[in-house]
């Protein structure tokens, strides 16, 4: 960090309740006297010779902070502890959230059943006023790394599917129901809430980050990749990277992401979103452990190239949306949102509607008691 126009070596401690700085790092700030006592972890105590407001820039992003720190005298030999909540903890890890595709470790192979005769889908027709917006877009995601153009003959031929999203811009996919029909799937298991729930005990603070273009992150061998081919008006072009819509991505994605996060402890991964949890019998406890989860887990991803959603980052919070449901530091709550989404449904004129609206109301059948009985009758 800079400070004074100084670079000065910073290290975000999660378990370090005040900002702690050398007097000769802020000698130009004025100090404000103080009675607080300071604890290191080995027992040992300091004085502070007062407390001072300094402003702090992070060399990265540019971005500067107003933080309230601790002077002391002597200059210590590690790097001078920063506290999480001052830290703006995204802000030190801009290349999380920069541009380049994120990825995953090792690559995937499809398996299909031989079986299953090849498709090769007819080219559907792309409204004259996207082809420009279609041509850009293929550009990008071949620049990426995501597609690559198809010269050689290819049993399989899916048809391109075309979505706008909601800033607007275009996102390429493919129909893959005839492929769905070939491949072979894992099986792998996705986590559902009844087996998270044990591990949020003691949750008393939450954090959710969502990884960007999650499925990209998982790498197609070519064999697996020439399955993916697909058709535009500009010729064919086949996904190095596992595309979304296919039968298996759901479980390959994730069996990927358990193993690159495996070993952290308060990290909770399932499909796009990575849920970090503090425990403990107070608050304080629980923000210190939720803080070192959180960079522990950052750190990994860094050092692996995940990439993550800045823009639906939700840090530190007492309750969170995940699974369909609304996870509190004092336990599990119903989604106001599924509420309202039954109570506007129509009411139901036949058999199929009734279905429905059944299907939606047990899944929130932990909240209603005798819900079997008030159904039947």
């Amino acid at each position: 960090m800079i400070i004074a126009g100084t670079k000065v070596a910073c290290q975000v401690d999660s378990g370090a309740s005040v900002n702690v700085i050398p007097e000769k790092y802020a000698k130009h700030a004025p100090i404000t006297p103080t009675k607080t006592k300071l604890t290191v972890y080995n027992g040992t105590s300091l004085a502070p010779k007062g407390k001072s407001i300094l402003t702090v820039k992070n060399p990265m992003t540019g971005k500067s902070y107003h933080v309230s720190v601790d002077k002391i005298t002597t200059t210590p030999k590690s790097p001078v502890p920063i506290d999480l909540p001052s830290s703006h903890i995204l802000d030190a890890y801009p290349v999380l959230f920069s541009e380049t595709q994120g990825n995953l470790p090792g690559v995937v192979h499809l398996e299909v059943d031989p079986t299953v005769p090849p498709v090769t889908a007819p080219s559907g027709r792309v409204p004259h006023a996207m082809k420009d917006k279609l041509s850009k877009e293929l550009k990008r995601l071949t620049k990426r790394g995501e597609i690559t153009p198809v010269d050689q003959p290819t049993d399989w031929v899916s048809r391109m599917v075309l979505a706008t999203k909601k800033s607007g811009k275009l996102r390429v996919c493919i129909d893959p129901r005839p492929l769905n029909k070939a491949l072979e799937r894992e099986r792998y298991p996705l986590p559902i809430m009844e087996d998270i729930l044990p591990s949020l005990a003691n949750a008393k603070l939450f954090s959710k980050l969502d990884l960007t273009d999650a499925y990209w992150h998982v790498h197609l061998d070519e064999e697996s990749s020439l399955l993916t081919t697909f058709q535009t008006p500009y010729g064919r072009y086949r996904w190095k990277r596992q595309p979304f819509g296919t039968c298996v991505s759901s479980e390959l994605f994730q069996k990927r992401l358990n193993i690159a996060i495996e070993g952290l402890h308060g990290v909770i991964p399932v499909s796009y979103d990575i849920v970090i949890y503090g425990s403990g019998h107070t608050t304080e406890e629980a923000s210190v452990d939720h803080d070192k989860n959180l960079i522990d887990l950052l750190n990994r991803c860094r050092s692996i190239g995940i990439k993550l959603n800045k823009q639906k980052a939700e840090i530190r919070k007492t309750e969170i949306t995940f699974l369909g449901h609304r996870i509190t530091s004092e336990g599990l709550k119903i989604d106001p949102e599924k509420v309202k989404a039954v109570l506007d449904m129509p009411r139901p004129s036949n058999v199929e509607e009734v279905r429905r609206l059944c299907g939606l109301i047990n899944y929130l059948s932990k909240f209603l008691p005798c819900l079997s009985q008030t159904l039947a009758s």
